[in-house]
């Protein structure tokens, strides 16, 4: 029976369930086989899907991605979506999860999506969808000009980046996105490093792709522990051209002693906070409001006695829910207090980097840009 290689969105979900620490193949870079050995059609898979319980290992999403060796492979369809990879598959960078079944590690997998620069069209058509009917309108009412309608590809180039850095937050991290309609797992060992990430794709060959994945990584941020934490530092760090509003960047979720006369009271030995301004002294403690919502009480309050004890140490903490950062002048609010707090100003932006500015926040918080 012939195997799957199971890639980008596909190998995700079995990062997720299975972590990184299965055996590695190949032992040396090599190329994907040709004649019989690779899944790499409709029928095959299906037929795979026969003997392999793939939601067991992770895969609930289809068609499953995989990739293979010639585009004379390239097929999409109910069971199977093909990425062609015609180059040596690095050494080590594969896992066997099954006898029959191999999954992309975390590292090939942020470069087979650094390597696909997607468009993301749905969004576009909708765009331009919305300038001819403006422009129509305009038509009916006499007017001869043209709507001013924002330039439908401008952030694209930015998503398919931006995109990527937050994969990376997740593998770098300790959570994983649970399935559809689940809650994140919190408290899950990290997938790779930083370091890890950048010797993998200063070793191969395909310069586009790992040149994309070393940005990525230069824009990543190791050991969010969960994505509104990663949502949060994106939105606060990433360059104005990105649509973030270039604040200079925390460390995540480090470990700082509490005293120990106090460290009875909480039930910790140390704090973790969010985002943390070492040099300043600044933190950022990020309240998620559904778990909150759904520990109660206690959890506030400890959260509450946690905040104090920090300013009791000299950390000057701004504390943010999901409300403090729900519109666009909620947001601007919220970043010149911790702007000011660092002692920083907030780089200016221009018309296009304003419209980045708002995909990027509706991308990430799931909410419209609206000014309140």
């Amino acid at each position: 029976m012939p195997y799957a290689f199971l890639s980008h969105e596909s190998a995700c979900e079995v990062l997720r369930e299975k972590g990184a620490s299965g055996r590695r193949w190949p032992t040396e870079g090599r190329l994907l086989p040709i004649w019989g050995d690779c899944v790499a059609g409709q029928r095959q898979m299906k037929t795979l899907e026969q003997s392999v319980d793939f939601e067991t290992l992770g895969v609930v999403t289809r068609p499953i991605d995989v990739i293979v060796p010639t585009s004379g492979y390239r097929t999409r369809g109910k069971y199977i979506r093909t990425h062609v990879w015609s180059s040596a598959i690095p050494a080590g960078s594969m896992m066997w999860v099954h006898p029959n079944v191999l999954v992309s590690g975390p590292e090939f997998t942020l470069l087979q999506m650094a390597h696909a620069h997607n468009m993301h069209w749905p969004q576009y058509e909708v765009v331009a969808k919305k300038i001819v009917e403006e422009n129509e309108m305009l038509r009916r009412y006499g007017y001869e000009g043209k709507a001013k309608g924002e330039k439908p590809l401008l952030w694209e180039p930015v998503r398919s980046l931006v995109m990527l850095v937050r994969q990376a937050m997740e593998f770098l991290g300790t959570y994983r996105f649970g399935k559809s309609g689940e809650e994140a797992k919190s408290d899950q060992p990290q997938l790779m490093t930083l370091e890890s990430g950048r010797d993998f794709a200063k070793g191969v060959h395909k310069r586009r792709a790992s040149t994309q994945l070393l940005r990525a990584l230069d824009l990543a941020l190791e050991n969010s522990a969960s994505p509104r934490e990663t949502d949060l530092s994106l939105m606060l760090t990433l360059p104005v051209e990105l649509g973030g509003y270039g604040l200079t960047r925390p460390v995540l979720n480090k470990r700082i002693d509490a005293p120990v006369d106090w460290y009875e009271l909480m039930g910790e030995r140390h704090i973790k906070p969010d985002l943390l301004w070492e040099d300043c002294h600044v933190i950022v403690e990020y309240y998620g409001h559904k778990a909150h919502r759904a520990l109660g009480q206690s959890k506030t309050d400890r959260d509450i006695m946690r905040a104090n004890m920090l300013r009791a140490m000299g950390y000057r903490v701004l504390e943010v829910t999901h409300g403090v950062v729900s519109t666009a002048a909620r947001m601007d609010f919220f970043v010149n207090q911790a702007a000011t707090l660092l002692g920083q100003r907030v780089p200016e932006a221009n018309e296009d980097a304003r419209t980045v500015r708002r995909h990027l926040y509706e991308e990430l918080f799931s909410v419209e840009w609206e000014a309140s």
